[in-house]
């Protein structure tokens, strides 16, 4: 486990080229969050706080699993997305995993996937971004399986819509989504969209 951290401006946890990485008890404060290039990385109980550029940024086709199974996760106030995926990486979100208060998207795609399992009894809470609450673009792929319960997964408060795919691939069932498009809609008519899907299936 590691303690509290406070990561001054203009600095970040890196990890590049690693494989089997495992970091529990983490908190992040300010500095430019965490960035994974060619790793495989998983965090348990971690907290990434008001980070002064993406919260955490997955890239060079990697994975990263934020296991909130048993010790919750949170990426908040984040001054750009609170997590991007990019060039063919995969994000696995599970049990109990809160993304609130971006400046941008909550989880942002560039042909990347992104899966969340909350289980029985964890929330994946995406909440209060200034963006939308997930978008992707570029063949992104978004895998949810969530328990029969409603609202294990919940997309809300967000500026944009809940959930946008632009050339993209979807398979989720039971997830809440609404009292998105909090801010004014990028779009003109889609004042009232909490999803959009174009060119996706």
């Amino acid at each position: 486990p590691i303690g509290l951290t406070q990561s001054p401006g203009g600095q970040f946890l890196g990890i590049f080229n690693s494989r089997t990485i495992n970091i529990s008890g983490l908190t992040l404060v300010h500095g430019n969050g965490i960035s994974l290039q060619a790793s495989g990385v998983t965090l348990t109980g971690v907290a990434v706080q008001n980070s002064l550029n993406t919260g955490i940024s997955v890239s060079a086709g990697r994975n990263l699993l934020l296991d909130g199974d048993v010790s919750a996760i949170s990426i908040t106030n984040s001054a750009g997305d609170g997590i991007a995926v990019r060039s063919g990486s995969m994000l696995d979100v599970s049990g109990s995993v809160t993304i609130s208060g971006s400046g941008s998207e909550g989880i942002f795609m560039r042909g990347g996937t992104t899966r969340m399992s909350p289980g029985d009894s964890g929330l994946i809470d995406i909440a209060n971004n200034a963006g939308g609450g997930i978008s992707g673009d570029d063949a992104s792929t978004l895998n949810v399986f969530s328990s029969a319960a409603p609202g294990n997964v919940s997309i809300h408060g967000n500026g944009g819509p809940g959930l946008a795919l632009f050339g993209g691939n979807l398979d989720m069932e039971n997830v809440l989504i609404n009292g998105n498009l909090t801010n004014p809609p990028l779009y003109s008519g889609l004042d009232f969209v909490q999803i959009v899907f174009i060119a996706s299936t």
